[in-house]
């Protein structure tokens, strides 16, 4: 039983390891560390997408109360901006690693 558990959670590890870049081998660096970089970014930009719809939640429920409204403006203001520096942070990544190993954009 131990081995079936154990080459589930091989299997799975190699799967990742081969969205990632980094099992077969072929991948320039540049390549892992963007791949790498940009599933960081993505699991980041989901929780700032949560956090906007978090907000619009409050501001449905807040049933007229300006101080609910407020705090509802707030986390879906700092969730787009958020959002918009994960997109820069990600484009200057990419950029600048690519840039760096002198490949093409």
């Amino acid at each position: 039983m131990f081995q079936i558990v154990y080459s589930l959670i091989s299997l799975e590890i190699r799967d990742y390891g081969d969205e990632l870049g980094v099992s077969g081998g072929e991948s320039s660096l540049p390549d892992i560390i963007v791949n790498i970089i940009g599933y960081v970014l993505s699991f980041i930009a989901l929780i700032a997408v949560i956090m906007v719809i978090y907000g619009g939640f409050v501001w449905l429920t807040s049933g007229g109360n300006d101080e609910r409204i407020a705090s509802a403006k707030r986390a879906i203001s700092s969730a787009i901006v958020g959002i918009v520096i994960v997109i820069l942070a990600w484009a200057i990544v990419s950029f600048v690693v690519r840039g760096v190993a002198n490949q093409n954009l």
